[in-house]
């Protein structure tokens, strides 16, 4: 209950000492109705809406859960509203699969087991099928195909639409064949997803291009409002590299453009409704609304009216088909004018955000777009900037237990080695060590016991302690104690940080001591 009260603070539950007084098992049923009452709540009906919304639930490595989260994954499972998807290790699924069926009514009609290995020539012939709207398909295309992807379904796709778009391959007689007068050559296909997806970029016209490599370094949603106002700010960076496109920068080229990238299938056009379900989404929207206010003077617009969003100040909003797409777009762009677009990129949403309104809706929508924000601006030659950044948004992540985003800013602030792409972190070495220790103790909460233990070992360097033996590292409990007295240490406390390492360790290795008819897991909990 702490955790959902700071994760969603609207709700104020309060434990109360009834229910901390509880035995175990009791306070663990009455977490579970208040785990249930909630999900109840955010998939009830809304106002006069006829369907109530649905919610999904993503469980990693389902097959390590305990008997009281499969007792509250059976009652989820069963709730027409929430949508459960599950990541299984390959050795347990089996296991796992008979836990979920054990009622003896088998897997019902709607689980659908899926594998992340190579699919089969059958499931290629339905993706080859589902592309070209075609009922049949030959053998022989299967076969080239099925080989040439290795069984990658997003390039069965991608090799099916060059087939027919190149007249290779065509509807005969209700059977997609080859067509009459061709050969299909399997050596001529590209060999890679990143060999098909440089020729499609290579076929694009240089002013796409540009757009495209625009798209590719502002973010994961678009809109054609922003890549205009985009385009003044990086025209300048572009022509220190030689990348210059003679070309107006209106809105109507860079929605047709925008347009075009859409059917070649570099882009898609996503739904403005759905991108307003993302906090990322509302705030990118947010900007793309006020940047229409400000160059259609005649339009009024509420850039807080979310739900009134429509109409001709709806924006265009736009993401990559696929990540790969994206990667190779942005990998493609010399390493100098990737770091000054970023920088025009993070100016242009911080004068954005100092334009807001009053100083609380700047500062809400400083605070909302800080992971954007700290992104673009680590990777400028804006150290002081990129370095306050990358803290506050890694400060952010943690109290929003948003463990993978920490991790990732919190190694941005402490890695030694960084691409060339990368500001130059500098920080005091007090700050690294509570860094190392914050990683350590992330690690260690996710059992990664070698990078806790390298974390820990940095942590205790950083901040002048003696290394403890290697040997009383070896212990998740042991790791995650002498990180948390490094992080005590670093923010200010007055432990005596050496004393409390020894003791921590020495207290580690004393609770897993199986005595008094405790067992291993039982002395690590304690």
């Amino acid at each position: 209950m702490p955790l959902l009260n700071d994760v969603l603070p609207g709700l104020r539950l309060q434990e109360t000492a009834v229910t901390r007084d509880m035995p175990p098992a009791a306070r663990a049923s009455n977490i579970n109705q208040v785990v249930l009452w909630l999900l109840s709540a955010l998939t009830r009906q809304h106002g006069d809406h006829s369907a109530r919304s649905g919610l999904a639930l993503f469980v990693k490595n389902a097959h390590k859960m305990d008997s009281a989260s499969m007792r509250l994954f059976a009652t989820l499972r069963s709730s027409p509203f929430v949508v459960i998807f599950m990541s299984i290790s390959g050795a347990e699924s089996g296991l796992l699969l008979d836990m979920i069926t054990d009622d003896g009514a088998g897997e019902e009609e709607g689980t659908f087991r899926l594998s992340l290995g190579p699919v089969s020539r059958s499931a290629v012939a339905h993706i080859i099928s589902h592309v070209t709207k075609v009922a049949s398909v030959a053998p022989t295309i299967v076969e080239v195909v099925h080989t040439r992807s290795l069984g990658v379904p997003l390039f069965a796709t991608h090799l099916a639409k060059m087939l027919v778009d190149d007249g290779t391959c065509a509807e005969v007689h209700g059977t997609l064949s080859v067509a009459p007068g061709r050969t299909l050559d399997i050596t001529a296909l590209p060999a890679s997803m990143q060999g098909f997806m440089t020729a499609a970029f290579d076929k694009l016209s240089a002013e796409d291009q540009f757009v495209l490599r625009l798209c590719s370094v502002a973010g994961t949603i678009v809109t054609s409002a922003m890549i205009v106002e985009l385009r003044s700010r990086v025209d300048a960076a572009l022509a220190a590299t030689g990348e210059v496109v003679a070309s107006t920068a209106d809105a109507a080229s860079v929605t047709a453009s925008l347009r075009r990238l859409d059917v070649a299938g570099f882009l898609r056009h996503v739904s403005t409704t759905r991108v307003l379900r993302d906090s990322h989404g509302r705030a990118i929207v947010r900007l793309a609304l006020k940047v229409t206010a400000r160059t259609h003077s005649g339009v009024g617009v509420d850039v807080d009216a979310f739900a009134d969003v429509a109409g001709p100040t709806a924006p265009d909003c736009y993401s990559f088909s696929s990540l790969s797409a994206q990667e190779l777009v942005y990998n493609g762009i010399p390493y100098e004018a990737q770091q000054r677009i970023h920088a025009a990129v993070a100016s242009w949403i911080d004068s954005m955000c100092a334009g807001a309104g009053s100083p609380e809706a700047c500062a809400s929508l400083r605070a909302e777009l800080l992971p954007e924000r700290a992104h673009h601006w680590s990777r400028t030659t804006d150290v002081r900037e990129a370095t306050t950044l990358l803290e506050a948004a890694a400060t952010l992540a943690l109290r929003q237990y948003a463990v993978p985003v920490a991790v990732r800013l919190a190694e941005q602030l402490v890695a030694e080695d960084r691409a060339p792409v990368f500001a130059r972190v500098e920080l005091p070495a007090a700050r690294k060590g509570f860094w190392h220790a914050r990683l350590a103790e992330l690690h260690a909460d996710g059992d990664n016991v070698v990078a806790a233990r390298e974390h820990a070992t940095m942590a205790l360097q950083m901040l002048g302690a003696p290394l403890p033996d290697m040997l009383t590292l070896k212990s998740v409990t042991a790791t995650r104690l002498v990180a948390a007295c490094c992080t005590c240490c670093a923010e200010g406390s007055d432990m005596k940080l050496a004393r409390a390492v020894g003791d921590a360790v020495d207290g580690a290795a004393d609770a897993r001591a199986p005595s008094h008819g405790r067992s291993i897991d039982e002395a690590d909990q304690e």
